[in-house]
Parts: structure tokens; sequence; C-alpha cells
């Protein structure tokens, strides 16, 4: 049988969490019959769940070739069609810089101890769970958290492997200490989840520990560019469940008002490269950000996905009219990007009653002076919608009248 099969005889013991390698040498002999035929029962229910990942090798080497070969500064003078790497204007990463200026705090998010602090309801087990608070098992997982702080290569331990199938997954990750593991762990980690798609849990899995860790990496480096284990372990993410990447990763990202400059250039990075996305968690996810108050990085977000020009939803199109666009607190000087991306939109089929709440705002916000002029002619009615849109203000007003 594989290597990553169950096994049997001598290695029945310690196979389940013994990693080979360089300073993997675990005390496999700490760990009873019992737990590891616990261990040996969760990693058989776990494989006859798992999908066929044998893509994914293909598709592992294709992003990480692309992370090497990227630029992924914002201000990047690399533009080409084949880097696809989001650049902020010059005048608008001065602005930009000017208003994360009061963003002095780092702010990481709620992180997997936090999360488990906060939980009220108790944590029901089965058969197939591991008891976090059982010294074997902590001593274990800890073990292994260890292992993972100082991972360069070689086989992940199976007692891990099989943290995904287990109901208090949380707990017994939370002992390896996510935070300390290094980017290749983190990228291994991912991988594992990733297997086994559970949508509440991937996506606590993206909010409670690769956020944190990922906003923990751009404060201590500083940098707007991520290396290449953490860019393709939020690719893998990205490419493999975009609807709870975006619900557990992105919109808590943005939801928060301490989203650094550097966090947003990284994440609008990642997307542009991404260069398809699905409709409808796009769309979802433009809406939620056409809900919460203006800031820069909202905007950062919001005009990358802008720019893959899906088809959206009419429902989403008036959103981002009638709460991105149309919006009380937007600052008196307003960036370059905030015009661009309003001239990305507007290039849309918008319908002529959504080319009108434009044309009517864009009289209310200051002029800018290249973009203002082919914003306008971009949302100039032709003859018909003219006729539709007198049309259906005659019947509103008979209907107001009745």
């Amino acid at each position: 049988m594989g290597k990553d099969k169950l096994s049997t005889s001598r290695s029945r013991l310690f196979s389940p969490w013994y990693a080979e390698g360089k300073g993997s040498s675990l005390e496999f002999e700490t760990m009873d019959k019992t737990m590891s035929d616990t261990i040996y029962s969760i990693e058989k229910h776990q494989l006859e769940r798992q999908r066929d990942k044998e893509e994914d090798e293909l598709i592992d080497d294709i992003l990480l070739s692309q992370a090497r070969n990227l630029d992924l500064h914002p201000t990047s003078s690399v533009s080409s069609e084949e880097t696809l790497s989001f650049q902020l204007s010059k005048e608008d990463e001065a602005m930009a810089i000017e208003f994360f200026a009061n963003t002095t705090d780092v702010y990481m998010g709620t992180t997997l101890a936090e999360a488990i602090a906060n939980k009220e309801e108790a944590v029901t087990t089965s058969k197939h769970d591991l008891c976090s608070t059982d010294s074997q098992v902590a001593l274990v997982y800890t073990r292994i958290g260890e292992y993972l702080s100082t991972y360069e290569s070689g086989r992940i331990p199976k007692a891990f492997k099989i943290i995904p199938s287990l109901s208090n997954w949380d707990h017994i990750l939370l002992l390896t200490n996510p935070q300390s593991w290094t980017l290749l762990a983190m990228l291994e980690a991912t991988k594992i989840f990733l297997n086994l798609i559970r949508a509440n849990q991937t996506k606590l899995f993206f909010q409670w520990v690769l956020l944190p860790y990922f906003k923990e990496y751009i404060a201590k480096t500083g940098s707007f560019s991520l290396e290449g284990p953490l860019y393709l372990a939020l690719s893998k993410g990205l490419h493999t469940a975009p609807a709870l990447f975006m619900k557990g990763f992105l919109l808590p990202m943005v939801e928060s008002n301490r989203c650094t400059l550097a966090e947003s250039c990284a994440l609008a990075n990642l997307l542009t490269h991404h260069r398809k996305l699905p409709v409808h968690p796009t769309a979802n996810a433009l809406m939620k950000l056409s809900e919460l108050p203006f800031s820069y990085s909202r905007l950062i977000i919001t005009s990358v996905l802008l720019r893959k020009r899906l088809p959206l939803p009419n429902r989403a199109v008036d959103t981002l009219v009638v709460r991105f666009f149309v919006k009380s607190n937007l600052p008196v000087q307003l960036p370059h990007l905030w015009y661009e991306t309003l001239y990305t939109f507007v290039k849309k089929d918008l319908m002529a009653g959504q080319k009108q709440r434009l044309c009517q705002w864009m009289e209310t916000v200051a002029s800018h002076p290249t973009l203002t002029a082919s914003i306008q002619k971009a949302l100039t009615l032709t003859e018909s919608e003219l006729t539709y849109s007198s049309d259906d203000s005659s019947a509103s007003s008979d209907m107001m009248s009745e």
C-alpha cells in the first residue's frame, strides 16, 4: 500500500503521528494502544470520505511557480498582462498612507484561542474524537506543534491529518499553536483542511487560523508581498473553496476598521492573479462590501473584484449603485482609485435608472481632471433608454396618483 494508506505491523503504533525527516524525532512510545487505535479509526473513516485530489500537485506547481515570479508590491513598475500586479498611483498611495496613519495598533482578528474562549456551547464528542484535555492527547499534539514550528519538508504526522474529521477540531488544533508554524507548515495544514471540506469548519479555519497568521506575517515583515508558501496557501483556499474563502477570510479582514494598507494590497494582488472568480460568491462579497462604511481597504478590494468584469446579477449592480458609489459618508477629496473603479463599473450594461442615479450623484462630487468626462460619457442615455426611462417615470407617477 502507499505511504499515506493505513499501515500495519510494527509501524502501527507510531505512524499516526510520527513524521520522518530532519528534526522530527518524536517520542512515539508515549502513545498507548487506545489512542493509536482511535487515530486509526478516525483516519480510516476520513479516507473513505476524502475526495480524489490527484490534480492538486499540478495546480500547486503552477501556483507556486507563479508566486515566485510575481512582483506583488502595489507600486511595482511591472505592468504587463502576464503579471497582473495590482498597483496604486503615486497620488493614491500617498493619500492611502495618510488614510491608514491612524491604524497604529495591530489587530490580528479573532484567533483560534479567542474563538474557543468565547464559545458558550458545550462540545459534543463521539467515538471518532480525541479529548483535548487528556494529558496524553495534549502531549502528542503539543509535540506535533513543536515539530510544525520548525517544519521545512517531509511527511506530516498522521495524527495531525485526522484533525479535520474531529468534531472538536478547533480544540485539538489549538494544542499545536498554529501561530508558531512555519510558512510551509501552514501550507500543508491548509491543504489538509481543503481535502475534506466541511462548509462551516473550512470557513472557520480560514477565519480563525489562516487570517490571523496572514495578518501577523504582514505585521512582522511590513511587506506588501507574500512569500511563496503563504501565497500558495491563500491561492489554494481561493481556488478550492472560493465562497468559503470570501466568507471566512476576505470579508472578516475588510470588515475590520483596522485593516492595513499592506494587508489590503496583498489580498488585492492575490485576487488579481486569479483570472477567474465564480460569479455568485463574488457578487455576494461585493454586496457585503457595499453595505459597509467607506474605507480605503474596501475600495481597493471592490476595485479589484469589479475589474474581473463578471456578469453580476442586477441585484448586485443595484446594491453597488445605491450603497457603494452613492454613499453619504464619502470623503470630500475622493481618491483616483474611486473614479477609476466607477469608470470600470459604468462600462457594464447598466439600466437606465441606474445610469440616471449615478449621473445625478456625479453632479455632487468633485470633478476628476481626466476621468469625470469619460464617466459621464459612459452614463449618457441612448434614445431608447431615454424613452424607456420616460415611460417608466410616467408609469410610476400614475401608480402614485392612484
